[in-house]
């Protein structure tokens, strides 16, 4: 009997390829049951209620030393979740982008500081 170790290596080469996929599946699973289980942050908040406001949001990319600025919608609660002896921080959802013919929906929690 003829063993062609070509064809027992290429069945080795196929078994971890199958191996690493079925562990990167299920890592997966795991981490959206995870998110599924765990509670919204935003779940007690009244996010519906609190009206949008379409901003000019200024950004530094440090590694060009640069200023940009974009235009996108954001909600603020109104009132203050912690101050400091010259701001205070209110949570605030943003909004992708606003670009002509994009939708907007607000998915990102941020922090924002009025001084």
């Amino acid at each position: 009997m003829h063993i062609d170790h070509n064809v027992i290596a290429a069945m080795n080469v196929d078994d971890k390829k199958y191996q690493r996929k079925s562990k990167t599946l299920r890592l997966l699973h795991e981490a959206a049951a995870k998110l599924v289980a765990k509670e919204d942050p935003w779940g007690k908040r009244n996010i519906p209620a609190i009206p949008a406001e379409r901003i000019i949001r200024h950004l530094y990319h440090p590694e060009t030393g640069q200023w940009t600025e974009d235009e996108t919608i954001v909600k603020v609660e109104t009132e203050p979740f912690t101050h400091g002896a010259m701001r205070f921080c209110y949570r605030m959802k943003t909004g992708a982008t606003s670009k002509v013919g994009h939708k907007s929906s607000l998915s990102q929690a941020r922090m924002g500081k009025g001084l």
